[in-house]
């Protein structure tokens, strides 16, 4: 307070001289003989008037330090307010900046100082930020924008500009801008945008998801059931040619069921999050031959003849399970799209950033440029009929993409209407176990026959068709019906080679009946067969005992590519 006391000093001198002078000019005026009344009531008067204005001046100081502090708590105010302010005049001049709007620039307020605001905004808005004056002052009201701004350091934030026109005391124009950071806003905006177009993508695949099974799946399945009518109500008047036709477009239909709802199966537990990722150094060849072994009755019904050249000894990092379905859709599509007596081949290479190359290129019906710009987007129908009709959803081309990405690799096609095909994708390479050039390279296919079989199945109708497809490897087959018999039958017949152990059966379910069957014997080889190979399931079987896992239904071509590892 020291200016303000001292102003008040200088103010009181001035008083007092101007005083002085009033004084000796009614001094003059006085009369020359006062009597001591008079002087003493002059005196009185004079006392009482130097006591009031004592006390006013008094007043008055207490109202410059209230009118000081008050200033000062209106600068901690505007310059500590959680907004920036600006003060601009008519060429657009910063005037001036409170502490927060220098802050927010990451510059000291002297910086600021006569700085046109466009300065501190990015080049790309500053078109934003002129539109925005020349609305205030088209229509005089305050007006607010959206824009980046650049910092001292070159680092952008976005802020919130709320701009109101005013006049100073001399009558000229001038602005106040008020300035806020929105980042965080804006970044929940996007948050939400991107929220937004993944309910409108999942809406899609719902949609998408619905479709297939009110018209993809029904439209093989009304096949399905109009040859099993045809069969009830015919068949014994049906030469055996037209039975075994019968009996093939029965099996098409099934398999083609069977491949649709294993793919939507996978697709739902996908989204879902469902599936785990497990990768683990495997041989890629047994994975190619088990894959491809689903797909060879069909090809063998159309005159396709398979080739592939997978190096005997070339090890990956994936997930057995992933690989296995990408390679199965690929193939699948491959005979699908392929008409009788075509080609398909399926090839392996090193590539030269440490993965290898999986390409499976058929010579088939090909594909127009809008098909293939399309293929791997589920919000667009890009699906087809095979050569024969089969059905096609497109939903095994987008699980082959999600698990080729999850697996590291990249997936891509070539193709050509009329000239077939070719799918390619990378998985990585395991450099450190390569067997390529380890010994197998003279190693005969081994020829499994001569094994005894359990076969465990609580569903005699299930039984029939495994026993008949196993029946070329076996010198016996035996049968349970329960988890319980399963382990009597292994305890009294030691010599068993192989169990096909059902999973969901009554009184003792798979899984126990593989742990007790284990605390006797060690080396019989348990594989656990049920409807759908899901997620976790293998997992489980592995745990209790089991050797391996398979899906059913399955060939004996499947049985053979998996067995192959055991026997």
């Amino acid at each position: 307070m020291k200016n303000s006391d001292g102003q008040t000093a200088g103010t009181g001198q001035a008083l007092r001289k101007r005083a002085e002078e009033i004084a000796l000019a009614k001094a003059s005026r006085l009369p020359e003989a006062i009597s001591l009344e008079e002087t003493q009531k002059i005196i009185h008067e004079l006392r009482v008037h130097q006591i009031e204005l004592e006390m006013q001046n008094d007043e008055l100081h207490r109202t410059q330090v209230k009118l000081d502090i008050e200033r000062e708590r209106y600068f901690d105010f505007y310059n500590m307010a959680p907004v920036g302010y600006f003060t601009i005049g008519e060429q657009g001049l910063i005037l001036e900046a409170n502490l927060t709007a220098a802050t927010l620039l990451g510059r000291k307020r002297v910086e600021l100082d006569k700085q046109p605001v466009s300065q501190f905004i990015l080049k790309e808005d500053q078109d934003i930020y002129y539109q925005h004056f020349k609305q205030l002052f088209k229509s005089g009201n305050p007006q607010t924008c959206e824009l980046r701004m650049v910092k001292k350091d070159n680092t952008v934030f976005w802020a919130l500009l709320a701009t109101t026109p005013l006049q100073d005391v001399n009558g000229n124009f001038i602005c106040r801008i008020v300035l806020s950071d929105i980042t965080g806003l804006k970044k929940i905006e996007e948050e939400i945008k991107l929220k937004n177009e993944e309910l409108v993508k999942l809406n899609a695949e719902k949609d998408k998801f619905f479709s297939i099974i009110a018209h993809d799946l029904r439209s093989p399945l009304s096949a399905f059931l109009s040859l099993t009518q045809v069969m009830a109500e015919v068949l014994p008047g049906l030469p055996p040619a037209e039975i075994q036709n019968i009996a093939v477009s029965l099996r098409n239909s099934a398999s083609n069921l069977f491949r649709l709802l294993e793919n939507l199966l996978h697709w739902s537990r996908l989204q879902q999050g469902l599936i785990t990722f497990k990768p683990e150094t495997i041989r890629l060849r047994p994975v190619v031959n088990e894959s491809m072994a689903m797909s060879l009755e069909t090809a063998k019904s159309k005159g396709i003849e398979l080739v592939y050249g997978i190096p005997d000894g070339m090890q990956v990092f994936a997930d057995a399970n992933m690989l296995q379905t990408v390679i199965r859709n690929l193939v699948s599509n491959a005979v699908k799209f392929t008409g009788k007596g075509g080609i398909i081949t399926v090839w392996a290479k090193r590539a030269g950033d440490n993965s290898v190359e999986i390409s499976v290129r058929d010579s088939g019906i090909g594909m127009c440029r809008e098909i293939i710009d399309n293929l791997f987007r589920f919000d667009l129908k890009t699906s087809r009929k095979g050569t024969e009709g089969e059905p096609s959803t497109g939903i095994g081309l987008l699980l082959c993409r999600e698990f080729v990405e999850k697996l590291g690799g990249r997936i891509w096609v070539e193709s050509e209407e009329g000239r077939g095909s070719a799918f390619y994708f990378t998985i990585p390479y395991n450099p450190e176990n390569d067997l390529t050039n380890i010994a197998c390279a003279n190693e005969k296919e081994k020829q499994i026959k001569d094994i005894t079989i359990l076969i465990v199945d609580d569903d005699k109708k299930s039984v029939m068709p495994v026993a008949l497809e196993i029946k070329k490897l076996s010198k016996e087959i035996l049968k349970a019906g329960t988890g319980v018999e399963a382990v009597a039958a292994c305890r009294n017949n030691p010599d068993i080679d192989l169990v096909l152990m059902d999973i969901e059966m009554p009184e003792m379910d798979g899984y126990e009946a593989a742990r007790q069957i284990r605390q006797f014997n060690k080396n019989v080889i348990i594989i656990a067969q049920t409807a759908f190979a899901l997620t976790g399931e293998r997992e489980k079987a592995i745990a209790a005992g089991c050797n391996d896992y398979i899906s059913k239904p399955f060939t004996q071509t499947s049985l053979t590519a998996l067995l192959k590892k055991y026997f």
